[in-house]
């Protein structure tokens, strides 16, 4: 029995630190999209975005405090009325105004919450002193890897890429990740950069990890 015990608590930590060696730059994402919802509502379409980003954001190879929240997109004819978008989890109430986004010219609101629905949730858009519940549904597909696994395999496909940035061990650049789907399909965008004036960007495929694309942006 104790010769068992042993080697259950060998296997166990050998697992823990495989584990903990393949998810060695989980540590260096500064921005993180892992989660897409969409849902209708009578006259617009609600878009929303799980992730965190690195606050204030900055592309200096260093990763900082990250915040956690929702992004929402409304798509909507531009007018006038104000609109918010609100939603309740555990007895507490978020809320948060749609503004217009000068550089993308659509209509943003941020709510900050570190909590992620893994098929969806229910939230008010309201319009002047008009309230909507719209459902907002996950439209990423069921086989799906998350950015860990994706990660996890560009890392072992681009090793030499990821030594170039290792120095004494340790992964000196920040990854940027956002996961979306086109035609039914995922795909994860990963993009690293050691600095401000360099970024190598890649596509993978979301469900297999394959390596489709890869690309200097500058």
């Amino acid at each position: 029995m104790r010769k068992f015990i042993v080697l259950f608590l060998l296997t166990v930590c050998v697992a823990c630190s495989a584990g903990c060696k393949k998810d060695l730059y989980a540590g260096n994402i500064s921005e993180l999209r892992q989660d897409i919802y969409a849902g209708n509502a009578q006259n617009a379409t609600i878009t929303a975005y799980y992730g965190f980003r690195e606050t204030p954001f900055k592309s200096d190879g260093v990763v900082s405090d990250k915040i956690y929240g929702f992004t929402f997109k409304l798509d909507v004819i531009p007018d006038e009325i104000k609109r918010s978008v609100e939603f309740s989890d555990e007895n507490k109430t978020y809320r948060a105004d749609f503004a217009l986004d000068d550089i993308t010219s659509e209509y943003k609101a941020f709510i900050e919450v570190n909590k992620h629905f893994d098929k969806g949730f229910t939230v008010d858009l309201i319009c002047g002193a008009n309230a909507e519940k719209v459902t907002l549904l996950s439209i990423v597909p069921n086989n799906s890897i998350d950015h860990l696994a994706a990660l996890r395999a560009l890392s072992e496909k681009q090793r030499a890429l990821f030594d170039a940035y290792t120095v004494d061990g340790k992964f000196q650049a920040e990854i940027y990740m956002r996961i979306f789907v086109k035609d039914d399909r995922p795909y994860w965008y990963i993009a690293i950069t050691p600095a401000e004036n360099k970024l190598k960007a890649m596509l993978i495929d979301g469900s297999t990890g394959e390596l489709l694309a890869i690309k200097d942006i500058f």
